[in-house]
């Protein structure tokens, strides 16, 4: 439907780094904004992306 890889999908599902052209391809496939799909979050312990950047 939106034309992203399972892999794309897999990243969002566990809430991973994906490109600004998936985003675009999310919004447009639900007739959305980015804004509402995502939120941005200040990198603080106990943050799933701030464990995921620690991990790198």
């Amino acid at each position: 439907m939106a034309g992203i890889s399972t892999s794309s999908v897999t990243k969002l599902n566990k809430n991973m780094n994906v490109s600004t052209e998936i985003l675009e391809k999310v919004c447009r496939a639900l007739n959305c904004d980015t804004s509402d799909i995502m939120e941005m979050t200040e990198d603080i312990p106990g943050n799933i992306e701030y464990m995921h950047e620690k991990t790198k």
